[in-house]
């Protein structure tokens, strides 16, 4: 982030332009990063706006580890215990049960093959862009297997990409990563019959890869990241049945200012929920089911929307107005 390489003094005069992305960005080298106990030496650091990211997740993103740390180094991300390791590369050796994957590196991004099911007895073979940061389960960048009747519009995207435009979100019937299986896939497609170019970022990522795999997904699993031995490792963990759901009230919402207690309504989809009850883009969240909007958290008021059948008593501040309003919660997808 611009604002955090200031306050810790780096050097922000190297002004470049990607030629993969047509996006400029500050080059800093020989920075020294620590993470946990381990210090890494003499890292290479694009710097980049990451304000987007930060009020779309309702905390402080300062960056994004890239392939330049995570090749140095095997990795496991605990989903299931919350936990982040670094192992040696030179003495791991794995010896759990879990999925063992092939994972190619493409433009310093890593790839994996799978194979997406859809009801009707179709099936597909991607290879997709791990992004343990993305907050959708699975995007891709064809409509191949999209049911468009059983989708409901996204709103936004929030990924590898920053934040972008919306596409529209279905289900899959399952995904499979070689032997595992998971059944009952949130999934995005781009709009039906969308033939528009993206941007420099996003033609990029798609010239190497069908689409991106994303944390939503990731969170029923623990995973291992072996770039120096082109392995990807699936280990299911406790919430591997757990269903996947996605918001079931229309909203689209975003923090700003530190400690991110202010709960603003940025989009309201059309034909949801939030849309018959008069909610607006706008509006501020002051209270959910009488917690202040601040205290919960953004994390948590999504959470709290994705309960279908559910009442949500929601406290509304609109341009000087207090407006208690009930929301009904229904399953979109």
């Amino acid at each position: 982030d611009i604002a955090k390489a200031k306050e810790i003094g780096i050097d922000l005069s190297d002004k470049r332009k990607s030629e993969k992305t047509g996006l400029e960005y500050i080059q800093a080298d020989n920075i020294e990063i620590g993470i946990g106990g381990l210090v890494l030496h003499d890292q290479p650091f694009k710097v980049i706006d990451t304000q987007q990211l930060t009020l779309f997740t309702g905390r402080e993103i300062s960056g994004i580890l890239g392939f330049d740390v995570l090749n140095d180094a095997v990795i496991r991300v605990g989903y299931g215990d919350s936990s982040f390791a670094f192992y040696d590369k030179e003495k791991f050796s794995y010896s759990g049960s879990g999925e063992i994957i092939k994972l190619d590196i493409r433009n310093k991004w890593p790839v994996i093959p799978v194979r997406a099911f859809q009801k009707n007895s179709m099936s597909k073979d991607y290879e997709l862009i791990v992004d343990t940061g993305s907050l959708t389960s699975l995007s891709l960048f064809d409509g191949a297997l999209a049911v468009y009747d059983e989708t409901v519009s996204s709103g936004i995207s929030v990924g590898i990409n920053g934040v972008g435009g919306a596409g529209r979100i279905g289900r899959l019937e399952s995904l499979s990563f070689g032997k595992t299986v998971i059944r009952n896939i949130l999934a995005a497609f781009p709009p039906e019959g969308n033939a528009d170019k993206g941007d420099g970022l996003s033609n990029a990522i798609e010239s190497v890869s069908s689409g991106i795999i994303g944390g939503e997904l990731f969170k029923h699993f623990d995973i291992i990241f072996d770039y120096s031995r082109g392995q990807f490792i699936l280990e299911k963990n406790r919430d591997f049945n757990d269903t996947m759901e996605f918001d079931m009230s229309g909203l689209v919402l975003l923090s700003e200012g530190a400690p991110f207690d202010n709960i603003n309504v940025f989009i309201v989809i059309e034909d949801t929920p939030s849309h018959s009850a008069g909610i607006l883009p706008g509006d501020r969240i002051l209270e959910v089911n009488g917690k202040s909007a601040g205290e919960t958290g953004l994390a948590g008021i999504r959470q709290m929307l994705k309960t279908a059948g559910g009442t949500v008593s929601l406290k509304i501040g609109r341009n000087g107005e207090i407006l208690n309003i009930p929301l009904c919660l229904k399953r979109l997808v």
